[in-house]
C-alpha cells in the first residue's frame, strides 16, 4: 500500500506547476540565513562605548519604577478579582427574591366575547370562542402555530413552577419564568392583532 502510494504521489509531484524564482530571490534567503554569521562577523569591529555612571543610574532608576507599576497593577488585578468573587454570589443571592407576576389587561371593546371578564377565565378561551364561531382567522396556518406556541409556553410554566415548588428557586430558573412569560405575553399579543387584522 505505501508503494501506491509513493507511486501516486510522485506522479501528482510531476503534474505541479513549475514557477522560475526570480533572480535575487536565493540571494536573499541566503543572506537570511547567514544574518548569524554575518554579525558575528562583524561584532568584534563595532564600536565600544562605555556609558557614565550617571546614565546607569537614570536606567536603574526607571527599571525600579516600571517593576513598582507592574507590582501595583498585579495587586489591583488581584484586589479586583477578590471582590468580584465575593460580590457575585451577594448579588445573585439578592435577585432570587424576584416575583414574577403576569397581568392582562382588559378592553372595555364591545366585541369582546361575552364571559372574558372573568378573572379565572383562560385567555386562550377567548380565541377558542372566537374559532367556534367561526372567525376566518382561525383556518390561518399562523394562527394555529401561535395557538400551540402559547400553550406549549404554558405548559412549560406550569413544569417550572413544579420544579420551583419541588426545589426552590434560583436565578436561572427565575430568568427561565421570565422569558417565558415575556414570550407568553409577545405571542398573546401576536394573536390578538391577527385576529383584529
Amino acid at each position: 500500500m505505501n508503494k501506491e502510494f509513493d507511486d501516486i504521489l510522485s506522479e501528482k509531484l510531476k503534474q505541479l506547476p513549475v514557477y522560475p524564482s526570480a533572480d535575487k530571490l536565493w540571494n536573499k534567503i541566503e543572506a537570511e540565513l547567514d544574518a548569524d554569521d554575518t554579525i558575528l562577523k562583524y561584532l568584534p569591529e563595532l564600536p565600544d562605548y562605555h556609558p557614565s555612571a550617571q546614565v546607569w543610574e537614570f536606567i536603574d532608576t526607571n527599571l525600579q519604577v516600571i517593576q513598582r507599576r507592574v507590582i501595583r497593577r498585579r495587586f489591583l488585578y488581584l484586589a479586583a478579582s477578590i471582590l468580584l468573587l465575593f460580590t457575585i454570589p451577594w448579588l445573585l443571592q439578592q435577585k432570587s427574591g424576584v416575583v414574577v407576576e403576569s397581568e392582562f389587561v382588559l378592553s372595555d371593546d364591545k366585541n369582546t366575547p361575552e364571559g372574558f371578564g372573568s378573572e379565572a377565565e383562560n385567555p386562550i378561551e377567548m380565541f377558542e370562542s372566537l374559532c367556534k364561531a367561526g372567525a376566518p382567522v382561525c383556518k390561518s396556518e399562523v394562527f394555529k402555530e401561535k395557538i400551540r406556541f402559547y400553550l406549549e409556553l404554558e405548559e412549560e410554566l406550569r413544569h417550572l413552577e413544579e420544579v420551583i415548588d419541588q426545589i426552590g428557586s434560583s436565578p436561572e430558573i427565575i430568568h427561565s419564568v421570565i422569558r417565558i412569560e415575556n414570550l407568553k405575553s409577545d405571542t398573546f399579543q401576536e394573536l390578538i392583532m391577527l385576529v383584529h387584522s
